[in-house]
């Protein structure tokens, strides 16, 4: 249903924590970017133009749904549901929620839902006040609360119709220091959900996406405290009825399965992959230099984002950002290091025939692939 997105698990910048897609993001409103104030900008690799402009949204862009060319919807940690029949050029508010929201997907064009949630840490651990599933069957002008519930924070909903989906959170009812995974499903519409599985010894269920109707994913991080925090993947064949673990790993980030063979990951800055359901990983030769994300649109083509900050400061840090590209599945990159005026921190993308939009915190980069 989505036709690609990606996980970035290490922040670029040392002041500012950055978490993908589903994962909730903590920013203060004094807090800027330091590609907030850059100008439009225009890249240009290989056969593909890239062009970068603001996105004009109110705060930074938690999730984002694009129906097409010229309509998305997003979500921010302001609680807002904007939508945009230009291109982003323009946005329409279409509620302001009372709790931040995390994460957007549409069954269809019609029907569609948002999770969000509030968070209370103390002295005595982080307790979630509770959480919300928004639906609209208009497309995404009117919304309405189909679902709320207490000491779960939910971040991340995926659905593979306009019947079925999957809602991640977490819990610390039973221990304020120890979270528990928490998988919910529903087969009717969000009329009624129901958690399906739990996953102990949880810090995090960051992500949930399906590659059609049987095969889904779940990326996530275990919590073993103090020791390890292993990143992990969770695997369906039957529509979401049973999960299984696939793969754990320690100090990766922005891993990405395309299919059920394919995959890539990060790891000390270089690209593995697997070929076989990540049974097994192979280093990548010819790596670009200082990338934290990558963004796979099929098994072959790829555009890798990374971000290099130097002198950092009271003032800030001095920062690059670069932006790769492979047409064969990683074994060659080609790309623009050193940009100024670039953003890094990517949030979701969807590619069509001779063009591609994709969506960061700030901004839009739109994609024109030339000889197509």
């Amino acid at each position: 249903m989505k036709i690609s997105s990606i996980i970035p698990l290490i922040p670029c910048l040392i002041f500012i924590t950055v978490l993908f897609g589903c994962e909730k993001k903590y920013f203060h409103d004094e807090e800027k970017f330091p590609f907030d104030l850059i100008e439009d900008t225009l890249v240009v690799i290989d056969n593909l133009t890239i062009s970068v402009r603001k996105s004009n949204v109110e705060n930074y862009i938690n999730d984002v749904y694009i129906f097409d060319t010229l309509k998305s919807a997003v979500v921010t940690n302001k609680g807002f549901i904007e939508v945009t029949i230009n291109g982003g050029y323009t946005w329409d508010k279409k509620l302001q929620s009372d709790i931040p929201l995390f994460s957007i997907d549409f069954g269809n064009n019609d029907i569609g839902y948002v999770v969000g949630g509030s968070l209370s840490c103390n002295n005595t651990g982080c307790t979630p006040p509770g959480s919300k599933i928004l639906k609209t069957e208009d497309g995404g002008n009117s919304w309405t609360i189909a679902f709320e519930t207490k000491d779960v924070l939910m971040n991340c909903v995926d659905f593979i119709d306009e019947l079925n989906g999957f809602v991640l959170g977490w819990t610390t009812i039973k221990n304020p220091f120890q979270r528990i995974g928490l998988i919910y499903n529903t087969s009717n519409g969000g009329k009624n959900w129901k958690i399906i599985d739990t996953i102990n010894n949880c810090q995090a269920l960051k992500k949930i996406e399906f590659i059609n109707e049987d095969l889904g994913f779940i990326y996530g991080i275990h919590d073993y405290y103090p020791e390890s925090y292993p990143k992990f993947i969770l695997s369906t064949n039957d529509g979401g009825n049973i999960w299984t673990e696939i793969f754990q790993k320690e100090d990766i980030y922005s891993i990405q399965l395309i299919d059920k063979d394919h995959g890539y990951y990060i790891e000390n800055g270089i690209v593995f992959k697997t070929e076989d359901g990540a049974q097994s990983w192979t280093q990548l030769n010819n790596n670009p230099e200082n990338i934290n994300q990558l963004l796979f649109v099929d098994k072959d083509i790829g555009f890798a984002f990374g971000c290099y900050c130097i002198n950092c400061g009271c003032f800030g840090c001095s920062c690059t950002s670069s932006i790769f590209v492979t047409h064969n599945g990683g074994n060659t990159w080609n790309g623009k290091m050193g940009l100024t005026k670039f953003p890094s921190q990517i949030v979701r993308a969807k590619f069509f025939s001779t063009n591609g939009i994709i969506y960061s915190m700030t901004r839009i980069l739109e994609i024109n692939i030339h000889g197509k």
